[in-house]
Parts: C-alpha cells; sequence; structure tokens
C-alpha cells in the first residue's frame, strides 16, 4: 500500500500538470513494456518462491539459476521490442523516442520480480517490501525532482522511472544474494526435508521451468485481463484523453486489488509449505478475512469516489469518477480471484487459474467490443466488471468442489476473522 501511494503521487503530479492527453500518452508508453516484462519472466518467480519454500538448502542454485535466466530473456525481449518499434509505437500512438525509452524497463522489471521472488519464497515480507517500495517512491522522488527541474512531459517521467528500477535493482540484488546464503546455511544444518530437487543445475532449471511456466499462463492472461481495455479505449475511442481518465478511474480502483494482493504474497509461500490436508482450510480463514477488510476499503471508496479523483488529480479528471464506481466491485472480485489463484498453485494446480482466466478475458474482450464504441470508458468498465465477477464465481466454486468444501467457508466471516483483524491494529 505504501508502494501504491508512491504510484498515486507520480500519477497526480502527471495529470495535474501534463493534462489527460499526456497522461494517456506515458499510460501507452509504459503499457506494453510492463506486459513483455510479466511475459519475459517465464514463470520463473513464482517457481523460486515455491522451491525455496520447499527446499532451502538448495537456495544458492536456485537463485542463481533464476538471476542469470532474468537477465538473459530480459536483454533478449528488450532487443525484440526495439526492433519492432518501428510498427508498434505509431499503432500505440506513442512517439518513437518515448516508446525505445520505455523499452529499458523490460530487463529492469524482470530482474526485480526474481529478486522479490527469493525474499517471498524465503517468506522474508520485510525486505521484499523494502525492495518495492525502494524502486516506488525513488520513481516518486525522481519524478517529482524531474518536474520542479521544467521537465514537464512523458519522456521525463519514464526517464525518472528507469533510473529508479536500476537502483532499486542494484538493491534488491545484494538482498537476494544475502537471503540465498543464509537459507542454504539453515537447510544444511537443518538437513534435507523437502522434495527432491536435481542437483545439477541445467537439471534444476529445467524443474523451475516445468513448474513455472505452468503458472506463467495463467499470469500473462491475468495481465491482459486487467490491461488489455487500455488498448481497446484507445482503439475505439482514438482519443489519448479518454485513456487518460479511464487508466486514472482504474488506479484508483486498484488500491483495493493491491490490499488482496498483500494477501496473496503470503498466502503462496505459506500454503507451499502446509501439509495437502491442512491447504484448504487455512486458505479459507485468510481468504475470508481478506475478503472483508478488502470489502470495507471498497465501500468507503465508493463513498468517496467524488472525491478521490477530483482532489487530487483535478476537476479536468472528473470524467474518471464513473468508471471507478463501476470498477470498484470488480476489483474486489478480481482479487478474491488472485487470492484462490495462489492457492492454487501451492498445490501445483496451475491450470485451473489458467482456465478461469482465459474465459474472463474472453467474456471482458467480447464486451469491450460491443461496449465502447457505444459507451466509452463507462462501458470498458462495465465490461471489466462483468469479467472479474466470472474469475471470482468461476475460481471459488472450481476450489471448494474439488476440496469439499463450501462457498459460504470462503465468503461469510466468522467471530475469529474479526478478532484476527482486529489484532492487525
Amino acid at each position: 500500500m505504501a508502494g501504491l501511494a508512491a504510484n498515486l503521487l507520480v500519477s497526480i503530479l502527471v495529470s495535474r500538470l501534463l493534462g489527460p492527453e499526456k497522461a494517456g500518452h506515458l499510460v501507452m508508453a509504459m503499457v506494453g513494456p510492463n506486459v513483455l516484462a510479466l511475459v519475459g519472466t517465464l514463470g520463473l518467480p513464482a517457481a523460486v518462491s515455491h522451491f525455496l519454500s520447499r527446499r532451502p538448502d538448495d537456495a544458492r542454485r536456485i537463485a542463481a539459476s533464476a538471476l542469470a535466466w532474468s537477465l538473459a530473456c530480459g536483454a533478449a525481449l528488450a532487443g525484440a521490442y526495439l526492433a519492432a518499434l518501428p510498427w508498434v509505437a505509431p499503432a500505440a500512438g506513442v512517439a518513437l523516442p518515448l516508446a525505445a525509452l520505455a523499452a529499458a524497463v523490460i530487463p529492469l522489471e524482470i530482474l526485480i520480480q526474481t529478486t522479490m521472488a527469493v525474499c517471498q519464497g524465503r517468506q522474508a515480507f520485510g525486505r521484499r517490501m523494502a525492495i518495492l517500495l525502494s524502486y516506488r517512491w525513488l520513481y516518486a522522488a525522481l519524478a517529482a525532482g524531474a518536474v520542479a527541474l521544467g521537465h514537464r512531459d512523458p519522456t521525463a517521467i519514464v526517464a525518472a522511472s528507469v533510473a529508479a528500477y536500476l537502483l532499486a535493482d542494484v538493491a534488491a540484488l545484494v538482498t537476494a544474494v544475502r537471503l540465498a546464503r543464509g537459507a542454504a546455511r539453515e537447510g544444511e544444518d537443518a538437513g534435507d526435508g523437502g522434495r527432491e530437487v536435481p542437483s545439477e543445475r541445467g537439471g534444476l532449471l529445467r524443474a523451475m521451468a516445468a513448474y513455472g511456466w505452468r503458472a506463467h499462463v495463467s499470469a500473462v492472461l491475468m495481465l491482459l485481463l486487467l490491461r488489455a481495455d487500455v488498448y481497446l479505449v484507445r482503439w475505439f475511442t482514438g482519443d489519448a484523453a479518454e485513456v487518460g481518465f479511464y487508466s486514472r478511474g482504474a488506479q484508483v480502483a486498484e488500491v483495493v486489488l493491491y490490499f488482496l494482493l498483500a494477501v496473496e504474497n503470503v498466502l503462496f509461500p505459506r500454503m507451499s509449505g502446509l501439509p495437502p490436508s491442512e491447504i484448504p482450510a487455512a486458505a479459507a480463514a485468510l481468504c475470508r478475512r481478506g475478503l472483508l477488510a478488502g470489502l470495507a476499503l471498497a465501500v468507503a471508496f465508493e463513498a468517496a469516489s467524488h472525491w478521490l479523483i477530483v482532489v487530487p488529480f483535478g476537476e479536468a479528471f472528473a470524467p474518471s469518477i464513473a468508471p471507478l464506481r463501476i470498477l470498484l466491485p470488480g476489483v474486489l472480485a478480481v482479487g478474491f480471484a488472485r487470492m484462490l489463484f495462489a492457492v492454487f498453485y501451492a498445490q501445483e494446480r496451475p491450470w485451473a487459474p489458467a482456465v478461469v482466466t482465459a474465459v474472463a478475458l474472453a467474456l471482458v474482450t467480447g464486451l469491450d467490443l460491443a461496449l465502447i464504441p457505444r459507451w466509452g470508458i463507462q462501458g470498458a468498465a462495465a465490461a471489466s466488471l462483468a469479467g472479474y465477477a466470472l474469475a471470482a464465481v468461476a475460481s471459488l466454486a472450481w476450489f471448494a468442489r474439488r476440496n469439499g468444501m463450501r462457498a459460504r467457508d470462503f465468503l461469510i466471516p466468522r467471530r475469529e476473522d474479526l478478532v484476527a483483524l482486529r489484532s492487525m491494529r
């Protein structure tokens, strides 16, 4: 949430000083590299977190293999993106120099995701948060500095992002190496109690890739589910300002999603380390608590939606209020689905999230094609709401049926849930 606050600070600066149209250009420049960065991870962050939870004695090899592969994939993908820019940039309505600068985000984002996965696998959530915050707040500080010096254009904001990534990646690499060394020492002292992992580096990488790519399919589909509507809004409206309006409404709504993603980040390594028989009940308890807290936040945002847009971004962004109100229940639903996806991954059943996300993405795309030409950004928000709700219902039905549970086990809060949430104060 603190990292999200830094992102919002940058968005407020951009919105007030650049206006809706330039804000839209910035969004279009960054969406492509962010999507490609997720594609380029090839599921290794999920594999790193999963394997480290089970085999801390192999931490050095796991981390070294993943980091080397991340650097190679990031460099190759960035090169391919730069080669395709003469065709991609005009289609996205982005100036070629701005799009080329944003390409640097691809390898840097891949590397930071892999290093944070080392922290997550070791359940070092404080260090993971420190890495994330180092990037977010560096970005905010550098962007504010650029604006203060008079560089009020999207290129300066992208340059600030690239510089923040470079500095944060250095800190992340140091942290990941230290954690891997400490985990290896702990594993040697405790003995080998986890699943067998191939001893050869190539065999280890193959085992990680075999696990990671299956989880990766649903991760890529999920990012498309969350971001494809931005491209469709640009395509159908032909107006960068409309992209700016829609992206600001979505960004505020996604505060609720970020809250639930924090629960997801805890669920995955915790569930991976539990005996299979204990996973369903433990997952249900954490999902109930995450959903209850997220619901309270969504209701508060719905009531204050006008002020959440007009006060930080200005009256010029008033058209963002309507999509924000529509998206709030949707992000609550997709956040709940993401929590269940984390449990599927821990059970080594990644195809269920992939199937659910693919169906939801198909629904959102079809509804976008039908609703955006007539209703604009409000139609895009309604399409996303329907797809997100489908993802939540389908994932809950699938998980509950497979594990012999009832839907109410995940939805209806209990007294112990309220006690647990009160204890967080």
